[in-house]
């Protein structure tokens, strides 16, 4: 394997900058770092309607498909499983992985993306430090993140105690 923008990988991430319009290391992982929360609380949030289900885990986890976290969200809010502001916040980074991961991406996600009304990603680059990413937002988001997964494991635990 050839090593630097000749390897494999080399020529994958110089295919996928001008694609996404992700210039700069922070928002590159800013980007995974949205994809990641979503799955880990789209995860989380299906196990909990696993569990109020009373399903086996197999049987529910070997479905051909399953809810998306939006669905999860409004099933969760349907049956008071969680508090509504955690609601909120599985809403706002379903909208915001969706900005990130879907035809958006045609036009550079750098574009569309905000979460709570505010971009995250900019598309100059005047800020003073240059990342192009809303840092100001980012905190709030991985704040809220952090929030919605604590809240999720414990009444994930709660409901499998019993």
């Amino acid at each position: 394997m050839t090593s630097g923008s000749e390897s494999i990988y080399g020529r994958l991430f110089q295919t996928i900058i001008p694609i996404l319009a992700l210039n700069t290391k922070e928002q590159m992982i800013t980007w995974q770092y949205i994809l990641v929360a979503y799955c880990q609380l789209e995860a989380l949030a299906l196990e909990l309607l696993r569990l109020h289900q009373s399903e086996d885990e197999k049987t529910f986890w070997g479905k051909t498909r399953l809810p998306s976290l939006n669905s999860a969200a409004n099933t969760l809010r349907k049956h008071h499983i969680v508090p509504e502001e955690i609601i909120q916040i599985l809403e706002k980074v379903a909208a915001l992985r969706n900005s990130v991961a879907y035809k958006q991406l045609l036009y550079g996600i750098t574009t569309y993306a905000s979460y709570r009304g505010r971009p995250i990603f900019y598309s100059d680059f005047s800020n003073a430090q240059n990342s192009g990413v809303n840092e100001e937002t980012v905190v709030q988001l991985t704040e809220e993140v952090h929030r919605a997964v604590t809240e999720l494991n414990q009444r994930r635990e709660e409901m499998a105690s019993k």
